[in-house]
C-alpha cells in the first residue's frame, strides 16, 4: 500500500479510537459477565476451551438457550481471560485490536474494488458504524 493509503488507514484508525475508547472502561454486561462469573478458579487455556466452549450447557448464572452453540467466541473468551486474567480492560483492547483487523481487510478490499475518496468513506462507515459498537463491548 502506498504512503497516502497509509495516511488514510491511520485516520480512520484514529476515529474509530475515539469513537471506541469509552467504551473500554465499561464494566462486563450480558453473556460475558456470566462467563466470567462461571469461571471463576479456571485460569488456564486449554480448561477454558475444552470445558467451556459449548457454554450454553454448562453455565451455572442465568442459563439461557441451551440449543445456542457459540464456540468461537468462548474459545476467544477463554483465550482473553487466559491471558489476560481478570482485567477485562485488556479484554476490551484486544477486541478493539482485531475491530482494527476487520476494519484493515474491508479498506483492502474496498481499495481494490475503487481506490479513492469513496473507498476511505465506506471504510469510515464500516469502523464507526454503531452496529458493529458490540464488537468490542461484547467481546
Amino acid at each position: 500500500m502506498g504512503l497516502t493509503k497509509w495516511l488514510w488507514f491511520g485516520g480512520i484508525c484514529g476515529v474509530a479510537l475515539i469513537i471506541y475508547f469509552p467504551s473500554f472502561l465499561h464494566l462486563l454486561h450480558g453473556e460475558t459477565y456470566t462467563y466470567w462469573m462461571d469461571t471463576q478458579g479456571h485460569n488456564s487455556f486449554w480448561d477454558l476451551t475444552t470445558h467451556w466452549y459449548d457454554y450454553e450447557k454448562v453455565r451455572l448464572f442465568a442459563p439461557g438457550d441451551r440449543w445456542l452453540f457459540k464456540p468461537l467466541i468462548f474459545i476467544i473468551a477463554g483465550f482473553e481471560k487466559s491471558y489476560f486474567g481478570l482485567d477485562y480492560v485488556w479484554w476490551r483492547i484486544f477486541a478493539f485490536a482485531m475491530r482494527i483487523f476487520a476494519i484493515f481487510c474491508f479498506y483492502r478490499l474496498v481499495w481494490k474494488i475503487r481506490a479513492g475518496i469513496l473507498a476511505v468513506a465506506f471504510t469510515l462507515l464500516f469502523a464507526v458504524s454503531y452496529i458493529f459498537l458490540n464488537t468490542v463491548l461484547y467481546e
